[in-house]
């Protein structure tokens, strides 16, 4: 069940590691737990929170590995609210990201979807971005259909790439850039915004 049932989860032991994020999911009774036995659901969606623990600022990476016995048309995503991703844990690519050091528990969550709900703009949101094998998606729902400018900088804030983007909806682009961490923002006539996203 959704809550922690000692016959068949396990409750979270902190790594004594320090160098080391602790992950560890979040029971509907708030227990942190390792292992957590869920019923199959019959809803389309399935959400499961996560918690990130880290005692000290860094980059960290989370990469799917060893999924198995999941429905053929099961989807796994790892939903990073902070940034609007849902990365496909199937692919096995890499996920980075920069924490400080504090304890996240309303940021991260595992998706379980029968659909593929990675190219969506949700609620409010106008942009949507991600890069996916180095390619760079750009998701677009503006009220005039207005174009935008895409620009790619590195940390240091050199501009390395600059799209122009007429309509709404997805598109994509490739910037052939070297693995690593860049400032994507988008402007347009309803303002600006940037993205940090990690290119695999």
């Amino acid at each position: 069940s959704p809550n922690f049932e000692k016959k068949y989860d396990a409750l979270k032991l902190m790594n004594t590691d320090l160098r080391a994020p602790n992950v560890y999911a979040i029971s509907s009774d708030q227990s942190n737990v390792s292992i957590q036995a869920m019923p199959f659901s019959a809803d389309s969606i399935t959400i499961v929170p996560l918690g990130v623990n880290t005692t000290k600022q860094g980059w960290v990476t989370i990469k799917g590995e060893d999924i198995d016995n999941m429905p053929m048309d099961m989807n796994v995503y790892l939903r990073d609210i902070e940034t609007g991703l849902y990365h496909q844990l199937y692919e096995d690519v890499e996920y980075g990201f920069f924490l400080g050091a504090n304890k996240f528990e309303s940021r991260f969550s595992l998706v379980f979807a029968q659909k593929d709900i990675r190219h969506q703009v949700n609620g409010d949101d106008l942009y949507y971005l991600y890069s996916f094998q180095g390619i760079l998606f750009v998701g677009i729902k503006t009220p005039s259909d207005c174009g935008s400018l895409v620009s790619v900088t590195n940390l240091a804030g050199r501009l390395l790439r600059q799209y122009k983007v007429v309509g709404n909806g997805y598109h994509q682009f490739n910037p052939n850039l070297d693995h690593g961490i860049y400032i994507v923002t988008i402007q347009s006539q309803h303002g600006t915004k940037s993205y940090k996203l990690y290119f695999s």
